[in-house]
């Protein structure tokens, strides 16, 4: 799902990426409709991609298999699933190929992540956000030193989130430039809308409109800082 800026206001459309089925629902819409306001072109991808048959089989039929299947059996298809996001971004008429950016919600948020420490991440994209991701079990670094800037936003008792100061340590020695905001708190999940519900281990998920909002206004200052900084505007609709 592509959502692009209009003088109306927004336009989604869908394309081809490969797969027979997204495993998108109106949430990751709506957040893209909301960069899209802000003058960004917005794209929804898919980052299980053709691997999805894998996940009936029973080592990976719950969320505990897909985290195993991406992070430990084959991160190699984590990265290539969300690099097949961004090529198929780069070429659109309408994006600037020099500016572009990638967000994470949860198990996206963990890629995103695990993306920069690839040995062929774009210099092109400039900055990701993980919202809420799970860093645990933190990926393995493959580059010299991590190109685009890294946002980190999470909540203070988010269970999922791991060890801070670890985390840290292994954004710095990957020579990464990063940040790292925390909500007091504020449970896993703050991002989703309505969100009570338990995850997979019986822990709660909630919702914290403060922490979204702030956690929203961080990431959109940081794409405008960067794209001013490099003598540009975000792609404005001109119709």
């Amino acid at each position: 799902v592509v959502i692009l800026p209009t003088a109306e206001g927004v336009m989604g459309h869908w394309i081809y990426n490969g797969v027979d089925k997204l495993w998108i629902d109106n949430y990751h819409i709506k957040r893209a409709i909301l960069a899209a306001k802000n003058g960004y072109v917005a794209m929804v991808a898919d980052i299980y991609g053709a691997q999805r048959s894998l996940f009936s089989y029973p080592n990976y039929a719950t969320y505990d298999g897909w985290y195993k299947f991406f992070k430990d059996d084959r991160p190699d298809l984590f990265v290539q699933n969300i690099q097949a996001g961004i090529d198929e971004m780069l070429n659109h008429k309408r994006v600037d190929e020099n500016n572009i950016f990638v967000a994470g919600y949860c198990f996206g948020g963990t890629g995103v992540v695990d993306y920069v420490y690839s040995e062929n991440a774009l210099k092109k994209v400039k900055a990701v956000v993980a919202f809420h991701g799970n860093f645990q079990n933190l990926a393995q670094v493959h580059t010299a030193a991590v190109q685009p800037y890294v946002m980190i936003q999470a909540g203070g008792a988010d269970e999922e989130h791991g060890d801070n100061t670890l985390l840290e340590e292994h954004l710095t020695s990957s020579s990464a430039n990063w940040e790292i905001s925390r909500y007091s708190n504020v449970r896993h999940g703050h991002t989703i809308w309505t969100n009570t519900r338990k995850n997979y281990q019986g822990a709660y998920y909630g919702y914290d409109a403060s922490a979204d909002s702030r956690s929203w206004s961080a990431m959109m200052s940081l794409f405008d800082t960067i794209v001013k900084a490099d003598s540009a505007t975000p792609w404005k609709s001109t119709d």
